[in-house]
């Protein structure tokens, strides 16, 4: 079993990033189901497709399960305490990266990535790169690096400012 060294401080930055912001606002379940199936329908996604599911009632951490094959779908479960974009946005970077990279720089570079789609993909409530600077901030206050992205830069695609998108209800 590997140990995840850059877990905590990771957990950590994203508590400092998104505190008091609305990415931490609890949502419904079936808002977050839809936010994720539009992140990972951009084309700028490489990662296998994504299940958002409820976890347990009694439950109070999320997480994202890959199968055995990598073209295997992610299943993300929510806590009831972790149904906002945050842990959304969170658990989707695992699905991007793999279980592999743990809370590493790529699961960071995955995370700001996945945050910048996320928050930038209806008109009406774009942030630009207001939570994705907030973040990359937070990363480097606790000295966590970002890698470089192995993976298409999404800001190419849906998750620019003036692209389109449909509203959703957070």
């Amino acid at each position: 079993m590997t140990i995840d060294h850059q877990r905590q401080a990771t957990y950590a930055a994203e508590d400092d990033a998104f505190e008091g912001t609305d990415l931490t606002d609890r949502a419904r379940l079936a808002d977050l189901a839809d936010l994720a199936a539009r992140v990972v329908a951009e084309p700028w996604w490489p990662g296998p497709a994504v299940v958002v599911r409820a976890a347990r009632a009694d439950s109070s951490t999320s997480s994202a399960r890959c199968g055995i094959d990598a073209h295997d779908d992610v299943e993300i479960r929510l806590a009831p305490c972790g149904c906002t974009v945050a842990t959304l946005v969170h658990e989707l970077a695992h699905a991007l990266v793999g279980p592999a990279c743990g809370h590493d720089a790529f699961f960071r570079r995955a995370a700001l990535d996945v945050l910048a789609v996320a928050t930038n993909l209806d008109a009406p409530s774009r942030r630009g790169e207001r939570h994705v600077a907030g973040l990359r901030d937070a990363f480097a206050a606790h000295g966590l690096t970002v890698a470089e992205r192995e993976w298409p830069d999404p800001a190419g695609f849906g998750s620019r400012p003036g692209a389109g998108g449909a509203p959703i209800a957070l």
